[in-house]
């Protein structure tokens, strides 16, 4: 069973990221004959084939725009197929990826899975990020009636997918697999005498960070022995590291950077709770990486945090901007040790039994495999 992947993760070719993505696509590597990931990279980047097990392998586009990375794209995939039968092709979106998907599932008869790891449809916060994703969406109900499999990260999303029409037997609900980050290394910017919150986010838009620093600002205020780490990066971050002088906030609002995933427990471990304020969010594992470390996680209602967080057992949802909601769930961790040790518990047992990564490996595995025998 040879497979080809299509998507954006840089990590893939070689590039720091965020996550575990290198380590995962080798483990799906072990269950398949070969697995190829095209990776859309931009000419300056200049990035290399990047072998990532003995039979898995990154390719970089290294296009000249996104426009010439569906031209780029196609050649590579030729060329795979010139080596071998390619059995699927799987689309981290329904998109640009998802149309490359589809021209190349008639030009070479293979089968076709789209991905759905964001909640884009009906969604008015994603709609609102640019001008062209009204477009997109557009592009998206296309796409998906020309795919084999579906998969969806969460049920809410499958929902909306089979309300359009697609048949559940093409409708597969199959999250992230997960695994707990390690805690090695030496943990930066950590002070004995301090209390501390963690994020851990890419630095973009969707993820509502100025609002997050604004309701750290205030908690701060009440509580000025708390200091927060903002995990990640993004085209966000000079923009996110002037606001933090602009509050005053330099000495308690650290922006980190990429932590290696086999580092990110250090920060769970001494972490109170974790803020994910984000506008809306497909899924959330880092919801999962925090809750494995028993930090429970304070999180905007999205579809992704309600279906992984049981409300008040193993964190606490707010409404979508809404500071004083957000307050207040803050304080009603950090002000009870009880709480905290109860929600962190929960959320560890929860987690560590609904998300168990083995299990989850193993339904992705047996899609592609129902899939190479249609």
């Amino acid at each position: 069973m040879n497979i080809v992947t299509l998507g954006s993760d840089k990590s893939l070719v070689g590039a720091p990221a965020l996550g575990d993505a290198v380590d995962r696509h080798a483990s799906y590597g072990i269950h398949v004959g070969r697995l190829d990931v095209i990776v859309y990279t931009n000419r300056r980047e200049q990035r290399k084939v990047f072998p990532i097990s003995a039979n898995v392998m990154g390719y970089p586009t290294n296009s000249l725009n996104k426009v010439m990375f569906w031209f780029d794209a196609a050649r590579i995939f030729r060329e795979i197929y010139k080596q071998r039968k390619v059995d699927i092709v799987v689309c981290q979106d329904p998109f640009v990826f998802g149309l490359l998907g589809v021209y190349l599932k008639y030009r070479y008869k293979c089968k076709l899975q789209i991905n759905f790891h964001g909640d884009f449809w009906s969604n008015q916060n994603w709609r609102q990020e640019s001008w062209l994703n009204p477009w997109f969406e557009r592009l998206s109900r296309f796409t998906v009636k020309q795919a084999d499999a579906i998969r969806s990260v969460s049920t809410p999303i499958a929902a909306k997918l089979q309300a359009f029409g697609v048949p559940s037997d093409r409708l597969h609900v199959i999250p992230t697999p997960v695994r707990k980050p390690q805690a090695q290394g030496t943990i930066k910017h950590y002070q004995l005498g301090f209390r501390y919150l963690v994020s851990d986010v890419r630095l973009v838009v969707t993820k509502n960070i100025f609002f997050m620093i604004d309701v750290f600002a205030s908690l701060r205020q009440k509580h000025p022995e708390f200091k927060l780490w903002i995990i990640g990066d993004g085209p966000l971050r000079p923009d996110i590291e002037k606001y933090i002088q602009q509050k005053s906030l330099t000495d308690s609002v650290y922006c980190l950077g990429l932590i290696p995933h086999d580092e990110l427990g250090l920060y769970f471990q001494k972490a109170e709770a974790q803020l994910l304020f984000s506008t809306h969010e497909s899924f959330g594992k880092v919801i999962i990486e925090a809750g494995l470390w028993h930090c429970p996680t304070v999180a905007t209602a999205t579809t992704g945090a309600t279906s992984i967080i049981r409300p008040n057992s193993t964190g606490i949802l707010i409404p979508h901007n809404d500071a004083s909601a957000a307050m207040t769930a803050i304080e009603s961790i950090i002000s009870n040790q009880e709480t905290r040790q109860r929600l962190g518990r929960a959320a560890a047992e929860d987690y560590g039994q609904r998300f168990e990564r083995q299990a989850i490996m193993t339904k992705i595995i047996n899609l592609w495999k129902s899939l190479a025998r249609l």
